[in-house]
């Protein structure tokens, strides 16, 4: 009776969904029955076209993100305490919502610093070893802070350790929560290493301000880093961002409860003192320090008068580079020119001063798909390029920004990758027979994670890639917990598909690791052959551990792109979220690039390394990834932090890093969404000209919008990006016009600059 329940709901809720949009295309449709392509069974938000109410209220909404804009890009941002991340990533989990209330789950030290007036942002290990203290500030890159905060710090390098205890002894507050770490990261060289760490942990000791029971958060801050702007006490809700530019400071306040918030000013602040409104443009003097700030909204203070660079006009009437830019959806080259040139127009009206053009096949059905191949798999064609210089041409003339995402779907790949595709390890394992010195080897099959793969999205990986190349081969002794001891290489062993080796007495597991392709495919991509007319999809994601992945991408698409783009370019080339597939994530050159790294081999402790289900973001975002295997003492998490330190070296360094530099060359601004890769969040956003976030992943809550802000206000980037207004719901009219402002309202006061609206569909009719 369950099961028909269920399938009922189900039916209905699918019903429900295909009604949302009988008439014209939207890429987000969901839908869990019949042939339409889908990036979810549940759909996204946001349908930002003239068939949703929003509409007619749209124009508003981008006066008032205008003027925050124009606000926040004013002199340079400020900031109180660097709050170091010791994790290379953010945690992202799918989850089905309104998406109207980002910061359920935030944390209590998030909510106590925001709540007590100061601005934190985020830095990373590397941040933190380039950083410099002097004169009671500490400066990392392109900002100073005047406390530096650790947390969730068990583990840590050494050098990392002594660079916080510099900066203790600079005068700096190093404020800690949570016990000093107990080891070093790694396994290699780890027993002296981690005698180091217990040394200088001592010594640090006495020279933290140590967050405990009776000496809580809020406490210290009143002390050590009091609010400039607030005065004593908390403010519940309350979020914030500061600016200056001369001695003229902008304080953007962002009411996070639903209750009217009321902001007490510190005394000390210098007048004259003005309130402005966004939404309406108003400026008032604040006679008054109190101001109550309605619930889910932004307002304004500026403090002081003597900024070159504000101009009280162009604060009611922003220019169009203040203005929100809007993802564009086109499907593929199913367009025309009449349509496209309407758009644009409409856009522009509208209030938005550029797009992003992303092409892509979500929210069609198979039929319409084959039946229509040979319009809508025509990126990178003649007819394509017509039409995108045509965008661009009209643009320049509405005085409009075009962007365009560097390539069709994603992750980064397309048909034309063929020699350096996307590449994994694969495990395959037997037991061992002590009696015997000959062994065959176990073959390599299908992961798991590919046939979950394509259950939860279409297409996500094609046919098994049987060109397998035998890699490693080892073995080791289990104990009667199954755990792991004794690891012995075998490589030197083996010949063909035979190993010659006589295991001592015991419980012996044999280990054969082959790299292969991965065969994940792009997402969406509408290029000429990746359509479904011969079955799975296939559009190689290119391999992002080697740069002649990347170079291969720029040969075959970037620099053919910009030839047939000429005389004109797009004012910045995209690169979307990275949602990377592997049963263990590899390339031809991880083993010596890991052996260069750490001192050793990491072949004999492969099986350490590998998860349960290996390593698809879609999978990781409703299972939680657990070890294959288990070591019998601590080695197997100190190898796999070795493995994850070479995988985010590889990745920015023969990825990110290359291609910016080729997008440097072409004088094009390179705008990045980091997260969900291999890389270090904070360091890869850093790399980008502008760094993006999204209100997608991990729902867009403030802590996580603040990653991209706080790498590019430490590399001294004037614009911040996100791509906003989007949730996983089946109602891609979900948002009114007071969640737009609320989702704004969060996204400005956690650093971003500029709102990237997901999204506007070409008008093309469907069945």
């Amino acid at each position: 009776m369950t099961g028909v329940l269920l399938t009922s709901a189900i039916a209905l809720l699918d019903q429900y969904i295909k009604h949302q949009h009988p008439d014209l295309w939207y890429p987000f449709a969901g839908g869990f029955f019949g042939d339409m392509y889908v990036a979810s069974p549940f759909g996204f938000t946001s349908n930002i076209r003239e068939d949703n109410p929003i509409w007619e209220h749209i124009p508003a909404i981008n006066t008032t993100l205008s003027r925050m804009t124009y606000a926040m890009t004013r002199g340079h941002p400020e900031a109180d305490i660097a709050w170091l991340m010791l994790s290379h990533e953010y945690p992202d989990k799918a989850e089905l919502s309104a998406g109207t209330a980002p910061n359920a789950g935030e944390s209590f030290t998030s909510i106590t610093m925001n709540e007590a007036g100061l601005v934190y942002e985020r830095i990373s290990r590397h941040d933190l070893l380039q950083a410099t203290a002097a004169d009671q500030n500490l400066q990392v890159g392109a900002m100073h802070y005047r406390a530096l905060l650790v947390d969730q710090a068990s583990v840590m390098a050494p050098e990392l350790l002594q660079r916080i205890q510099h900066i203790a002894d600079a005068g700096i507050p190093v404020i800690w929560i949570g016990e000093l770490p107990q080891r070093a990261y790694g396994w290699a060289n780890h027993l002296s290493r981690d005698e180091q760490v217990a040394l200088i942990a001592e010594t640090l000791r006495q020279r933290i301000i140590a967050v405990t029971e009776h000496q809580p958060l809020g406490a210290i801050l009143a002390t050590h880093v009091p609010s400039t702007v607030l005065a004593a006490g908390s403010h519940p809700g309350l979020k914030l961002q500061r600016r200056r530019s001369d001695d003229t400071q902008w304080l953007l306040f962002f009411n996070d409860s639903p209750q009217p918030l009321d902001i007490r000013l510190a005394a000390t602040l210098p007048e004259p003192l003005r309130w402005l409104d966004p939404e309406s443009g108003s400026v008032s003097n604040a006679v008054d320090a109190n101001l109550p700030i309605p619930p889910g909204q932004s307002r304004l203070l500026q403090v002081g008068d003597s900024a070159s660079d504000w101009d009280p006009a162009e604060w009611q009437q922003p220019g169009m580079q203040y203005r929100p830019y809007i993802r564009w959806w086109w499907p593929g080259n199913a367009v025309n020119s009449e349509a496209l040139l309407r758009e644009l127009n409409t856009l522009h009206s509208a209030g938005f001063g550029g797009v992003e053009i992303q092409t892509l096949t979500f929210g069609l059905r198979q039929a319409a798909l084959r039946e229509q191949q040979h319009t809508i798999y025509q990126v990178g064609s003649d007819a394509w390029f017509a039409h995108v210089r045509m965008v661009l041409e009209h643009a320049a003339k509405l005085g409009m920004k075009v962007d365009l995402t560097l390539g069709s779907g994603w992750p980064t790949g397309g048909p034309f990758i063929t020699e350096y595709p996307e590449q994994q390890l694969l495990m395959a394992s037997a037991g061992l027979e002590h009696d015997k010195t000959l062994h065959a080897l176990p073959s390599p099959s299908e992961p798991l994670y590919a046939r979950i793969g394509n259950m939860l999205v279409y297409g996500t990986q094609g046919s098994f890639d049987t060109n397998t190349l035998l890699t490693a081969v080892t073995a080791a002794r289990r104990d009667a917990n199954g755990k792991l001891a004794d690891f012995t290489d075998l490589t030197v062993h083996t010949t063909g598909h035979t190993v010659q080796w006589q295991a001592p007495e015991g419980d012996w597991q044999l280990f054969a690791f082959y790299r292969n392709a991965t065969h994940h495919n792009v997402l969406a991509s509408a290029y000429p052959g990746s359509g479904p007319q011969d079955g799975l999809p296939t559009a190689n994601v290119i391999d992002h551990l080697d740069r002649d992945g990347i170079g291969e991408y720029i040969d075959k698409l970037g620099k053919p792109w910009l030839e047939k783009l000429a005389p004109y370019k797009p004012d910045a080339f995209f690169v979307d979220s990275f949602e990377l597939i592997g049963q263990l994530p590899w390339s031809a050159r991880f083993q010596a690039a890991f052996h260069a790294q750490h001192g050793y081999d990491i072949a004999p402790y492969l099986p350490l390394v590998f998860r349960q289900h290996g390593e698809s973001k879609y999978l990781n975002m409703l299972v939680t990834p657990e070890p294959a295997y288990i070591a019998t003492d601590a080695r197997g998490q100190r190898i796999r932090e070795d493995y994850e330190a070479t995988r985010e070296q590889l990745f920015r360094d023969e990825h990110v890093q290359p291609l910016k530099d080729w997008l440097e060359q072409q004088r094009i601004p390179f705008r990045l969404q980091a997260h969900g890769g291999f890389g270090d969040y904070l360091d890869t956003y850093r790399i980008a000209d502008i760094p993006e976030s999204e209100g997608l992943f991990a729902n867009g809550n403030f802590e996580f919008l603040k990653l991209a802000a706080s790498a590019g206000h430490i590399a001294g980037n004037p614009m911040i990006s996100s791509e906003s207004f989007v949730a996983m719901t089946p109602d891609p009219n979900r948002f009114n016009q007071n969640d737009f402002l609320y989702l704004a309202g969060n996204a400005y006061a956690a650093g971003i600059n500029r709102l990237m609206f997901h999204g506007y569909a070409h008008a093309m009719p469907i069945e």
